[in-house]
C-alpha cells in the first residue's frame, strides 16, 4: 500500500449489519451514514468508523430530483452537525448491484462535486466523502482539505482481517523467490503480500517481546516498530533473543538488539527502533497506525496506553505475559502460569480496562518514586528491590507463539469464522489450559462506543500519556 494512502476501518460488526441493510435481496438501493473518527500520520489518512447510522427508507432515503436516491436534506444536516459536535468526520454509503467490482455513477460524482465542499464548511474541515458498496467490494471518494482523493481499500477488522477493493486487486509481484515457499503452501502469494504490507508494533522487548520480535520478522512482515526504554543487562540477557555478552558491556538498547535480530531474519524489513517509553505522547503516537500492536510490557501504564491506542484506533491487539507466584513467608512457589489475552476493538473484545487490569491504584503507585513509596509505606524498605518477578525464557513460549499464530490466521484469513478470540492461561506446574472469558462493562470510557468513550475516536481525544517536557529531547536508538 502507497505511503499516504486513505484507508477506511470498520469493525466486522458494524460492517456486517450495513451490508445486511444495503443488500436485503430486493435489488435496491439502500443508505447508510458512517460517523468516523480521523487518524492522520505519514501512511496517510486512516477513518475509523465510529458509528454505523441506518438510513430508514422513504424517510432518511429519498428518491432523488436529480439521480435515483438520496439522503434527505433533514437527515444529512442532523448528522453533520453530530460530526461538528464530536470533531468525526461525515461518509455517505450506498450500494450498487455489482459483486467484485463497484465504482461511482456519473450522477454520483456530480453530486459529490456540488455538495460536500459546502458540507466540509458545515463539519469544521473534517473529511467529507462517500463510499458505494458492491457485495464484495468497495469504493471510496472523500474530500480532504479540499482535494478529493480515492479510498485505497476498506479494512474490516474482525477475527479474520478482510481487506475490500473497488476491483480485485492483482496478483503480487516479487514475493516467490524461494525464501518463503513453504509459508506459500499455507496462505499463499496473496497471503505473503498482506504480510509484507503490514506495520507492527511491540511495546516491550523482555523476554516475550524479544520472541514475537524475531518470529513477526520471519514471517515477513515488512514495518516494525519496537518500543523499550531499558538496555541489555547481565540479569536479563538469558531471557532476549539475539543478546551478545558484549552487548552488556556496551550498554545496547533492547531495541537495537530487535532491530539486529529483524534484520537477520528479514533483510528487507523496515524496522524502526525507539529507544523510549510509550507513555510519552510522542512515542505512543508512532503506534497509531500500526495494523498490529503486541504489548509484553510489564508496567500498567503501558497496559493503559497499549488498550486505548487499540480501541481508539481500530487495532487488533495481542497482550502476552508470565506470572510466578512465590508464598512471600517461605519463599515457595506457589503458581507458574503463562497468561495471553488477544484484545479486539470492541466492546466485547477482551478490553483491559473491562477486565480490571488496569487498575487506577496500581497506576498512581508507579508514577511515585521510592522515596514516596517509603513515605506512604506501600511497600516498606526492603521490599522495593524485591520487586523483579521470578522470570525464564520459556515461560514465554506459549503465550507468545498463540499469540503470532493468532494474528497469522487473523491477517491471512485462515481463521474459522466461528472462533472465540478468549484468553488463555496456562498453568505450568499442572499443565492445565484455562479458557477465560472477557468481561465488559456497558459504560466503558474506553471500547463502550457511548458518547463519552475513547472508541474509534482517532486523533481527536488524547492518549493517556505524559506530555515530554521541551527540554527532554527523546531517546533515540543509534544507528547501527
Amino acid at each position: 500500500m502507497a505511503q499516504n494512502s486513505l484507508i477506511v476501518r470498520i469493525l466486522e460488526a458494524d460492517y456486517r449489519r450495513v451490508l445486511q441493510h444495503l443488500f436485503p435481496g430486493d435489488n435496491d438501493e439502500h443508505g447508510t451514514i458512517l460517523i468516523c473518527g480521523v487518524c492522520r500520520s505519514d501512511r496517510g489518512t486512516r477513518l475509523l468508523v465510529r458509528r454505523a447510522v441506518i438510513a430508514a427508507e422513504a424517510v432518511d432515503f429519498v428518491e432523488s430530483r436529480r439521480g435515483y436516491r438520496e439522503f434527505s436534506a433533514r437527515f444529512v444536516a442532523k448528522w453533520a452537525t453530530y460530526c461538528a459536535r464530536h470533531g468525526l468526520a461525515y461518509l455517505a454509503v450506498h450500494n450498487h448491484g455489482s459483486d467484485e467490482r463497484v465504482d461511482f455513477s456519473r450522477n454520483d460524482l456530480e453530486s459529490h462535486a456540488r455538495a460536500y465542499p459546502s458540507l466540509q464548511g458545515l463539519i469544521k474541515g473534517k473529511p467529507v466523502g462517500a463510499l458505494v458498496f458492491g457485495r464484495r467490494s468497495a469504493a471510496g471518494r472523500v474530500l480532504i482539505d479540499g482535494k478529493f482523493q480515492e479510498m485505497a481499500k476498506m479494512t474490516v477488522v474482525g477475527s479474520r482481517v478482510l481487506d475490500l477493493y473497488s476491483h480485485p486487486a492483482k496478483r503480487p509481484k516479487g514475493l516467490d523467490d524461494g525464501m518463503y515457499d513453504r509459508q506459500f503452501r499455507l496462505f499463499g502469494n496473496a497471503g505473503q503480500a498482506i504480510l509484507q504490507g503490514l506495520k507492527v508494533g511491540f511495546i516491550g522487548l523482555g523476554g516475550g517481546g524479544s520472541l514475537l520480535n524475531e518470529w513477526i520478522s520471519r514471517l515477513g512482515v515488512g514495518q516494525t516498530v519496537p518500543v523499550d526504554p531499558d538496555i541489555i543487562k547481565k540479569h536479563n540477557r538469558p531471557r532476549i533473543v539475539g543478546s551478545l555478552i558484549s552487548d552488556v558491556r556496551t550498554k545496547r538498547p533492547k531495541v537495537e538488539v530487535a532491530k539486529r535480530v529483524a534484520k537477520q531474519a528479514n533483510p528487507g524489513i523496515n524496522c524502526e527502533p525507539i529507544f523510549d517509553d510509550v507513555v510519552f505522547e510522542d512515542v505512543a503516537a508512532r503506534l497509531r497506525d500500526c495494523d498490529a500492536i503486541f504489548l509484553a510490557g510489564d508496567t500498567y501504564a503501558s497496559r493503559q496506553v497499549f488498550n486505548r491506542v487499540v480501541h481508539q484506533y481500530l487495532i487488533p491487539g495481542f497482550h502476552v505475559g508470565a506470572r510466578v507466584a512465590v508464598d512471600e513467608e517461605t519463599g515457595a512457589v506457589t503458581s507458574v502460569r503463562s497468561e495471553y489475552r488477544v484484545v479486539m476493538p470492541n466492546a466485547k473484545g477482551g478490553c483491559l480496562d473491562c477486565c480490571g487490569l488496569v487498575p487506577q491504584e496500581k497506576l498512581r503507585l508507579e508514577t511515585l518514586s521510592d522515596d514516596q513509596k517509603r513515605a506512604q509505606d506501600y511497600l516498606g524498605v526492603e521490599a522495593l528491590d524485591e520487586l523483579a518477578e521470578p522470570s525464564v525464557i520459556t515461560l514465554n513460549v506459549l503465550s507468545g507463539a498463540q499469540a503470532v499464530n493468532d494474528f497469522l490466521m487473523m491477517f491471512t484469513g485462515l481463521f474459522d469464522g466461528s472462533v472465540k478470540l478468549y484468553s488463555q492461561r496456562h498453568e505450568l506446574t499442572t499443565r492445565r489450559l484455562y479458557t477465560v472469558g472477557h468481561i465488559s462493562r456497558s459504560k466503558c470510557p474506553v471500547c463502550s462506543g457511548t458518547e463519552v468513550s475513547a472508541l474509534a475516536m482517532g486523533d481527536e481525544v488524547r492518549l493517556p500519556c505524559k506530555i515530554r517536557p521541551i527540554q527532554e529531547r527523546p531517546l533515540r536508538a543509534r544507528a547501527r
